[in-house]
């Protein structure tokens, strides 16, 4: 009977975490006061990896050594791959370039968007780069609408006529001609929907930067 009892399964509470309570706190707050260019660190913003080098260099813990489960014990993955590198890497820095900062940002309810902040990287992300989260109603795509909208222009318009263009070798090769069909749809082509009305996306953008600013102020003030 003794080799069928039911024993507790998995990671125990505690288990595998590299850093003292002390440390973890001396962790936060620094993430709160600061942002990584201010500690001459190598990143536009908060992340896994500036986080990491930042417990290296502040606690002495080597950053091959930490693991999910060291930063975080309850940390469990989301089932599917997050989306943190291209907001991280292409969207933020695109509006920092722009001299203008994400304050909200929209998505669906799926899982790899949605969770608790500490035991979800992207609602980690969120909260530490202060970026509101606004989540689509149930059963409703229309609140998404560009969106989809433009989902259903890039398969029309770059995928089903690539594909039957080109026989692609790797993902790299297909990244890069969606990269050429992307910035032409952003900076050449002319569109004629409510809000450019004759002008490209990027010079909506630009011309909208006075009323961003406005939004900006009134929020602050």
């Amino acid at each position: 009977m003794n080799t069928i009892k039911p024993t507790l399964r998995g990671r125990q509470g505690g288990e595998g975490r590299h850093l003292t309570d002390e440390q973890e706190r001396l962790v936060r707050q620094i993430i709160c006061d600061k942002r990584p260019e201010q500690l001459k660190m190598e990143f536009p913003l908060w992340n896994r990896a500036a986080i990491m080098q930042l417990i290296e260099r502040e606690c002495g813990t080597p950053s091959s050594t930490l693991t999910p489960s060291g930063l975080r014990p309850s940390y469990t993955p989301p089932r599917r791959p997050l989306p943190l590198p291209i907001c991280n890497d292409r969207v933020l820095p695109f509006f920092a370039e722009q001299g203008m900062s994400m304050v909200r940002i929209l998505t669906d309810r799926g899982t790899e968007y949605c969770g608790k902040p500490e035991s979800h990287d992207y609602q980690l992300y969120l909260a530490l780069n202060d970026i509101e989260h606004t989540k689509t109603k149930v059963r409703h795509p229309q609140t998404n609408g560009i969106c989809e909208r433009f989902h259903k222009t890039i398969l029309q318009e770059f995928y089903q006529v690539a594909f039957r263009r080109k026989i692609y070798r790797s993902i790299e090769e297909l990244q890069a001609d969606l990269d050429s069909w992307v910035a032409d749809y952003n900076n050449d082509r002319t569109h004629q929907g409510k809000m450019c009305c004759g002008r490209t996306p990027m010079q909506t953008l630009i011309d909208g930067k006075e009323a961003w600013h406005d939004k900006i102020t009134t929020l602050n003030s």
